[in-house]
């Protein structure tokens, strides 16, 4: 991290690959799969 825009830049980057793999805790679905199919019951 060189500055706060590129730290910033990087924790958008990470977010986006996190919230794409399966978690074990949310029963292999990942967090965007989990946050639709929570979002369609509302």
């Amino acid at each position: 991290m060189y500055n706060l825009a590129d730290g910033r830049k990087q924790l958008a980057r990470y977010n986006v690959k996190s919230n794409n793999i399966p978690k074990i805790c949310l029963g292999f679905l990942t967090p965007n799969e989990m946050l639709e199919k929570y979002l369609v019951v509302m």
